[in-house]
């Protein structure tokens, strides 16, 4: 194995399972010293645990790598603030941040609940906001950063019953896209990746694609292991990749990696002047096929 990362400092959220793990197990491969962040909770986010984070600090310790657990959530500042502390204090500096944590609700729009939207929102969303707020500042000062957000295809909008859950993760493609713009001077990079892989979140997932409660997209590898994941972000973490940044890639067929667009008009109509609506009732067709 390469040392791609050798003495670089990663976090991993959610690392516990998962792509998470694999990610944290392929970093400290290529020398990277890891934290492995994990709550330990239930995929909706209940509960804690210290064992999955454990486990994965020890499977990469007992093979020659070198990571510390950490258990706090980071769907608060102050837990952000100690998993970047973890990271000072054990290694003395953080190089790259990887935003995996997320929770799910698979359900219709009419049945989710506000407090389910908030947890949503809490932990994939405002935890990558917590967790940036608190590794920035140190990869400002270092000059030096890789940061890769884990979204969803979901954010696409084209899963039925996963609007909240889509709603999001497409925030967090507009936060890596934006961030990247105010720190790509200071040699920082940020990337998203929406992934699909067999995951407990995964199978939940496919158990109500099975009761007919959502609709997916067909045609994608959803038996695909977390490793097929990890490589692009491992990739993206390394200082190589200081070109690519504001980007967001999918990896959602065995061997094939795709990278999108940003949002960008495909036709249009013209008039000299302000439209009429019984102008824009005329030429609607023309512009939604």
């Amino acid at each position: 194995m390469t040392a791609w990362l050798e003495d670089r400092v990663a976090i991993v959220t959610g690392a516990g399972r998962g792509i998470g793990k694999a990610t944290a197990k392929l970093l400290a491969e290529h020398g990277a010293k890891v934290v492995v962040n994990d709550l330990g909770c239930e995929i909706n986010g209940s509960g804690s645990s210290g064992g999955p984070s454990d486990e994965v600090t020890e499977e990469i310790n007992n093979s020659g790598g070198t990571a510390v657990a950490n258990y706090d959530t980071v769907a608060t500042m102050e837990g952000a603030a100690n998993i970047a502390k973890t990271a000072l204090d054990s290694f003395g500096r953080i190089d790259i941040l990887v935003n995996n944590a997320g929770i799910l609700f698979d359900k219709l729009f009419v049945e989710t609940s506000a407090d389910e939207f908030d947890a949503l929102l809490d932990v994939n969303l405002k935890g990558p906001f917590n967790c940036l707020q608190a590794c920035l500042p140190s990869m400002i000062s270092q000059n030096y950063g890789r940061i890769i957000n884990v979204s969803s295809g979901a954010g696409l909008g084209v899963v039925k019953g996963e609007v909240a859950y889509g709603a999001s993760k497409a925030g967090l493609d507009c936060l890596t896209r934006g961030i990247a713009l105010e720190t790509r001077d200071q040699n920082i990079t940020l990337n998203s990746i929406m992934p699909v892989a067999m995951t407990r979140l995964q199978e939940a997932a496919l158990k109500q694609v099975a009761a007919g409660i959502t609709e997916s997209t067909p045609g994608i590898d959803r038996d695909q292991p977390p490793e097929a994941i990890s490589t692009i972000i491992g990739y993206l973490a390394g200082e190589n990749a200081g070109s690519v940044t504001g980007k967001t890639f999918t990896v959602r067929f065995t061997g094939t990696i795709q990278i999108l667009n940003e949002q960008t008009p495909v036709r249009n109509v013209f008039k000299d002047g302000m439209w009429k609506v019984e102008e824009i009732d005329k030429i609607i067709s023309q512009l939604v096929q």
